[in-house]
């Protein structure tokens, strides 16, 4: 039951993040054209991850395996736009996106195999 909850809270934080940020990037474009760029592609990304993580609270099948391929897209994406590295925290700073994702998959697979057992 507490991994259920320590999963809902961890996936509800990062639906909210992920929502916002798609809400702030939608209201900040002027118009749609302005808005299919480098923010709209970002943007189908997170929607992705939002949509990958109500798969994961719900326990669907493939909802780790969407979310891991939404966020590493996200990732690259975030790589492919930074122009110019002034220091090396600069180029791991994407990387600290995948810390809730790892644990979300650590207590998904720890239930998974409780329920099995």
């Amino acid at each position: 039951m507490t991994l259920k909850i320590i999963i809902f809270l961890l996936a509800g934080f990062l639906i909210s993040y992920h929502s916002v940020k798609v809400y702030s990037l939608f209201t900040a474009a002027t118009s749609l054209i302005g808005f299919i760029d480098i923010h709209g592609i970002s943007s189908v990304i997170r929607t992705a991850i939002i949509a990958a993580l109500i798969m994961v609270v719900f326990n669907i099948k493939y909802g780790l395996v969407l979310m891991w391929i939404s966020i590493s897209a996200l990732i690259t994406l975030q790589y492919f736009s930074i122009d110019q590295v002034k220091h090396w925290s600069e180029f791991l700073s994407p990387l600290k996106g995948l810390i809730i994702p790892t644990i979300l998959t650590i207590l998904s697979h720890t239930k998974i195999h409780k329920n099995l057992a």
